[in-house]
């Protein structure tokens, strides 16, 4: 296989306080962009092995999905229907590769993607609590999937 040095990066992952002064990887005589974070797979992966950037990309993301679901419900959309919705549009990007990175993620990082469902029932629900959003919807939580 023939690797086009525009289109290959280079993710340096190292723990120590102080990287150490690598040469750059070359191919074809170029020299390979060295960069903190990529995007492969859908799943952005950082230097430092942490899943901050990949879940605000995921956030951003899905929030503005939930738009989607607003204008349905101003139009009269029931909630089944919207629930579907969501878990077509919204909770599908929340969920991508999980079995990847939901085993080592922070407290604060879930905490944010649970903010999306929360407001995604609020919306599909309004005046509901989320825990009776949960039972009425028949939803589970995201940490429990």
């Amino acid at each position: 296989m023939k690797l086009n040095s525009k289109k290959c990066k280079e993710l340096r992952v190292c723990f120590l306080r102080e990287s150490p002064d690598l040469s750059p990887l070359l191919i074809d005589g170029h020299a390979l962009e060295v960069v903190r974070s990529h995007k492969v797979l859908g799943l952005v992966i950082q230097n430092d092995l942490k899943w901050n950037a990949h879940i605000e990309s995921v956030v951003s993301k899905a929030s503005k999905r939930l738009y989607i679901i607003r204008i349905l419900r101003r139009g009269g959309v029931p909630a089944e229907d919207l629930l579907s919705i969501y878990f077509a549009l919204i909770r599908s990007v929340l969920e991508y590769c999980c079995v990847v990175w939901h085993h080592a993620l922070p407290l604060y990082l879930a905490d944010d993607l649970k903010r999306v469902q929360k407001r995604a029932l609020r919306i599909i629900l309004p005046g509901y609590s989320y825990r009776e959003a949960l039972a009425q919807l028949g939803c589970s939580r995201l940490d429990e999937r």
